[in-house]
């Protein structure tokens, strides 16, 4: 049986996020646990905020169907959201 594939990423692209660490911590233990991950930045899909009228306009963003695509190649994801 294939292992489990889990995205792992951080809701923050700040330098030095507490929640870019522990994603990355998180991803050691996901791996641990013989899942492959796949631990990525947001700041590498750069996109505008969603507007529904954007997207009538211009159509989907091609970051968010590349960041789509990956998160549907993923059994799971977890995600690392800051808290303000």
């Amino acid at each position: 049986m294939p292992p489990t594939r889990i995205l792992v990423f951080a809701g923050s692209i700040r330098s030095g996020s507490l929640s870019t660490k522990l994603a990355a911590l998180a991803a050691k233990e996901i791996a641990l646990a013989d899942a492959e991950v796949t631990l990525i930045s947001l700041a590498d899909y750069e996109m505008p905020i969603y507007n529904g009228d954007l997207e009538k306009e211009k159509g989907v963003p091609e970051n968010a169907t590349k960041l789509a695509r990956l998160i549907a190649a993923h059994q799971g994801v977890m995600i690392a959201t800051p808290e303000y």
